[in-house]
């Protein structure tokens, strides 16, 4: 349940034959298995994706990851409080994210695109933090709770995006005959 590589990417080759069935070529591609761990933690002791918490810990250093999560731990989000497990002994996560930043500097991002990056990272744990209930009307309407509407408001702050509360409580469908757009809600 510590690994690093526990089983979050599969790889899917797909082999290419000609007409006499003999091997022209490969193509490998790499997919993730697990995209359920960033919202639920499947085991007691299990943390989320360790990108979180490394950027959590470099946040709390001046000059590192980013200003935006000074003070912030992981038991003020939802993704990364699920296990109860913020810290492992053996996994360094302030190194571990000062190897990714090398990591990501070698790739060619300046530190304004990392820390793009960072903030796109912080709105996932934010969003995480979004809460749903009824109106204050009391109607079978649902809609983001008030106590968490900061949370939303810092996730698309650092998205860069305008209000989507609407977005996260209702569907919205266009009939392709009518042209007509329907408003479903979601409960």
């Amino acid at each position: 349940i510590r690994n690093n590589n526990s089983s979050r990417f599969g790889k899917y080759v797909n082999l290419k034959f000609n007409k006499d069935w003999k091997v022209m070529g490969a193509e490998v591609r790499t997919f993730l298995l697990e995209k359920s761990r960033v919202t639920n933690a499947s085991l007691q002791h299990e943390r989320s994706y360790h990108i979180f918490y490394q950027l959590l810990a470099a946040s709390q250093k001046a000059g590192q990851g980013l200003p935006a999560l000074q003070g912030k731990h992981p038991n003020d989000f939802h993704y990364t409080a699920l296990s109860g497990t913020n810290y492992v002994p053996q996994i360094d996560d302030l190194k571990d994210f000062d190897a990714m930043a090398a990591a990501l500097d070698s790739c060619g991002l300046d530190a304004s695109e990392k820390v793009d990056l960072y903030g796109i990272l912080y709105a996932l744990l934010s969003l995480g933090n979004v809460r749903f209930g009824p109106s204050a009307e009391g109607s079978d309407v649902i809609v983001v709770t008030p106590q968490t509407e900061a949370d939303l408001r810092t996730a698309e702050q650092f998205l860069g995006i305008g209000d989507i509360s609407e977005l996260l409580v209702e569907k919205v469908v266009k009939s392709p005959r009518s042209n007509q757009v329907y408003h479903i809600s979601l409960d």
